[in-house]
């Protein structure tokens, strides 16, 4: 289970079929792969070799996936970071991870100029799209290589192929471990489940690829041997021209996404009928909303996968046949669901002794399958906890029917889903009791129409003090990725404790939770 694997596969089987399309550049599996070969004898050439750390800060493009596939030919760990996080967010993760490389497109090098003073590890940059220093680019560094096959004979699939960057309750991201056995059984998983996925499909990758989401569908169908186009950032107008030009059959969104693609004022002037699947995922789908979307895009397209990075990341998947707008009552249910365990994935829900639960009774959600992670990097005490007694304890509360279709009734404790984006209220308060004026915060998540959900700071200032709502948010987004600041901010004299001094985030929610 080697992900060089992938790529070989496909050369041999479709050699001049187009693997990635990405504005001007047409790329088919021979020259995608020889592109990867390329890139991976460069690494050696950098002093880069297995089990080395390797970071790219860009927006999508095909040299996203270069760099992905060819570390995993290397053997070395491919670290993807998200491109809207601050230089202080940067910083921790690129030097946690050991990244020893960092590649970049040109748009960021004003953000590495101001990160690299303080990372202690990275001694290679390369711009991808650019000159940097007199350097040479990335595409006349790649012709002075070879573009034989590597030896990839010394790569085992338990070998670490990425770390996948997640928020932390405790303020801090944390890096889930993925293996190239992680990767490829989740891959099988989409093909096992998303039976319509053919290799004559063409993939519309429209959500950013440091989201483990959009990167896995992506992958799932270069897996089949399909054509992936990738967009670098989501425009609803590109969007709909690429399925026109292109004729698209595939799409992975945000619910948010699908919101402003179905709310875009020239949208049905657009040729749509080469589209056959939706896949929606990252947060709940409201049901007025789904039922919006399946009137606009038709009928049978829709489909829902749960998970998370941690789980490969697909949990369940609730199919095309259960996306009826009319219907018995249990049927109508369903679509508040997340759907049945995927192939080889197992679910239970359980107490908080772990003992199973009956169905129709709300517990915590906890998987095993082979997608699993085997844990967060550097962090020994937070992985024997996520995954105590060999399952990964998701933290989602939920039951399971009769049938087995997955409800999820509440999301980890303390997170805000804003657009599809997971925000962890730890990692903007530490940024809150930063300021100088603030003495106590606390961050709820509070209904949003465009975003389903955004934050909003509960603050206590220090006697005396003085400090407005612009200021404290203007504050928190010179600290925090622009997405993760609060939006608004309620100040009070006291927040509401337990007698042990614990915040109590539900007495804030009933309080000051409404839009």
């Amino acid at each position: 289970m080697n992900l060089a694997e992938v790529l070989l596969n496909n050369v041999r089987r479709y050699p001049e079929k187009l693997a990635l399309i990405c504005g001007d550049i047409r790329l088919t599996y021979q020259a995608f792969n020889e592109r990867c070969n390329r890139l991976s004898h460069l690494l050696g050439t950098l002093r880069i070799s297995k089990e080395d750390h390797v970071a790219l800060l860009s927006k999508n493009c095909h040299r996203h996936f270069e760099l992905f596939f060819a570390a995993a030919k290397t053997g070395t760990v491919f670290i993807p970071l998200n491109y809207r996080l601050s230089p202080r967010e940067l910083i921790y993760i690129l030097n946690d991870s050991e990244s020893r490389a960092l590649f970049f497109t040109k748009e960021y090098l004003p953000v590495v100029e101001i990160v690299k003073k303080e990372l202690r590890g990275v001694n290679q940059y390369v711009c991808m799209d650019g000159r940097m220093d007199g350097m040479p680019s990335y595409e006349e560094l790649l012709t002075r290589v070879n573009p034989s096959e590597p030896d990839t004979t010394s790569i085992d699939e338990d070998d670490l192929v990425t770390i996948f960057y997640t928020s932390g309750t405790t303020g801090y991201p944390k890096g889930t471990m993925i293996s190239h056995r992680n990767r490829m059984v989740d891959m099988i998983h989409q093909v096992l489940d998303y039976e319509y996925i053919e290799p004559e499909d063409i993939h519309l990758n429209i959500g950013p690829l440091y989201h483990i989401g959009a990167l896995c569908q992506s992958h799932g169908h270069l897996y089949r041997g399909c054509t992936v186009v990738v967009l670098n950032e989501f425009d609803p107008k590109k969007i709909f021209e690429l399925i026109e030009k292109e004729k698209v059959n595939t799409f992975w969104a945000a619910p948010t996404m699908i919101q402003m693609l179905i709310d875009y004022p020239e949208a049905k002037n657009y040729d749509l009928s080469s589209i056959k699947t939706i896949t929606y995922a990252g947060s709940s789908m409201p049901f007025e909303l789904l039922k919006r979307a399946i009137e606009f895009f038709g009928g049978n397209k829709l489909t829902q996968p749960y998970g998370m990075t941690e789980t490969g990341p697909q949990i369940t998947h609730l199919g095309k046949k259960d996306h009826v707008l009319q219907g018995s009552e249990k049927q109508m249910k369903r679509l508040r669901s997340a759907g049945k365990e995927s192939q080889n994935v197992h679910v239970r829900i359980v107490d908080h002794e772990d003992r199973n639960l009956p169905f129709g009774q709300i517990g915590e959600i906890i998987v095993k399958s082979k997608a699993v992670t085997n844990g967060y990097w550097k962090k020994p005490e937070e992985t024997k906890k996520a995954l105590a007694g060999g399952w990964f304890h998701t933290g989602d509360m939920g039951y399971m029917d009769e049938d087995r279709y997955v409800y999820i009734v509440d999301r980890k404790k303390d997170m805000i889903i804003s657009g599809g984006e997971n925000i962890y209220s730890a990692e903007v308060e530490n940024v809150l009791y930063m300021h100088p004026a603030i003495l106590e915060a606390a961050v709820i998540g509070v209904p949003q129409e465009k975003w389903v959900e955004t934050v909003k700071a509960v603050v206590v200032l220090k006697p005396g003090a003085r400090a407005t709502e612009e200021d404290i948010i203007d504050f928190c987004k010179r600290n925090l990725a622009s997405y993760k600041k609060p939006t608004s901010v309620e100040f009070i004299h006291e927040l509401p404790k337990t007698p042990s001094g614990k915040v109590l985030k539900w007495k804030l929610r009933e309080l000051y939770g409404k839009p």
